[in-house]
């Protein structure tokens, strides 16, 4: 490694730190009508049109691109964004009701999420696609992703993956296997384990783990004869 890229290395922490404090003044200016916690970065264009209440958790990120972001917030409305978020570039954000975001929720580029009717909510830790277009009225449990292009006009559970326009829902919860499944393992297929030279074995506390079996115990005269 050349002593230029040594440098480079060593100065790119505080480069990244000095990006941040500059995308935190840019969302001060941006965002000074609105009200702000800590660390919320603008790196790119925004343009914002608040004439209602638009409230921004900490850490919250709106990245740059190609296309400037916009917010409008209709007098009377109320937009709430929680801790963590964040918004590709493009997204357009268009209230005259009530948008709460939740925290450490991820929107794509060129979402759309527009509440000209009634309000919209969006869970916890939610992922929205490239170009998803979240309607009016339309609440979005926590952990659900919406794809790319997709078009929701109705409720999406907790833990549900939205695709196509309009929207179908697909769970993506995993149900637990019952532990008495588990324990009936060996009764469903009793030669498996002892074929692979395993056999199960209680712990004391209710499971049962794959130990090696013994290998078998011959006589000494059984080895000749088998020898012969």
């Amino acid at each position: 490694m050349t002593p230029g890229s040594d440098l480079a290395v060593s100065q790119r922490p505080a480069a990244m730190r000095l990006l941040h404090l500059i995308g935190e003044a840019r969302a001060h200016w941006l965002l000074r009508s609105a009200t702000l916690e800590r660390g919320v970065c603008a790196t790119g264009r925004l343009d914002v049109v608040n004439r209602g209440a638009l409230r921004i958790g900490p850490r919250v990120t709106f990245r740059g691109g190609m296309i400037p972001s916009k917010i409008l917030v209709h007098p009377g409305a109320e937009v709430h964004i929680g801790a963590e978020s964040f918004f590709n570039y493009g997204a357009l954000i268009d209230v005259a009701a009530r948008l709460v975001i939740g925290k450490r929720c991820v929107l794509a580029s060129m979402v759309e999420l527009k509440c000209t009717g009634s309000g919209v909510v969006v869970g916890d830790e939610v992922w929205i696609g490239h170009g998803a277009i979240i309607g009016s009225g339309v609440t979005i449990g926590a952990r659900s992703v919406v794809a790319a292009g997709c078009v929701v006009t109705e409720d999406v559970p907790a833990d549900t993956l939205a695709v196509g326009a309009p929207a179908r829902l697909v769970c993506l919860h995993m149900p637990e296997v019952p532990q008495r499944v588990l324990a009936s393992r060996a009764s469903l297929a009793p030669g498996r384990d002892q074929a692979a030279g395993c056999h199960l074995k209680p712990d004391g506390k209710g499971n049962q783990h794959d130990t090696p079996a013994a290998a078998p115990m011959h006589s000494r005269d059984g080895l000749r004869r088998g020898a012969h």
